[in-house]
């Protein structure tokens, strides 16, 4: 028997009585629970609105990234990023792109990989799209931006 039970409630599942009032009883009881995965974007989202898959807004974590001159990093192994479309509902799976807006000085970027030139600030810009793009669209819904700091 499953039962979905929210977060922070209380919910009766079974009552437990006896057969008899009259006598003494006795019970055993186990349980196991699994945490519910999030529901995103779904087929029938899609088929109610052709627009679930538009994406409303974008989180991006870290908002800092610290690097040493000549130290790459890729960004798709540090970057965390959720998106839900205008609906609000969670998009499961994103891609995204990353640009240099400031700072072209102190950082390359090659695809997602980012190197540490010369010690300084830069920005980047990151686009999300809900399909494999190479130039997603600018949408500033789907955009956040990220400060990298290079260190000697």
């Amino acid at each position: 028997m499953k039962t979905r039970v929210p977060a922070g409630s209380r919910i009766q599942v079974h009552r437990v009585r006896a057969r008899d009032p009259q006598q003494g009883f006795g019970f055993r009881l186990t349980f196991t629970w699994e945490k519910e995965a999030e529901a995103g974007v779904s087929a029938k989202d899609v088929e109610k609105d052709e627009n679930a898959f538009e994406i409303g807004s974008v989180e991006v974590m870290p908002k800092v990234i610290d690097l040493q001159v000549g130290e790459t990093i890729d960004l798709s192994q540090v970057l965390a990023i959720s998106a839900k479309n205008l609906a609000g509902k969670a998009i499961q799976r994103v891609f995204f792109a990353a640009t240099v807006t400031v700072g072209e000085d102190n950082v390359t970027l090659d695809g997602s990989r980012l190197v540490g030139k010369a010690a300084g600030t830069a920005g980047l810009s990151i686009t999300v799209s809900a399909v494999a793009t190479p130039n997603p669209s600018p949408n500033p819904k789907a955009t956040a931006e990220v400060i990298v700091t290079v260190v000697p």
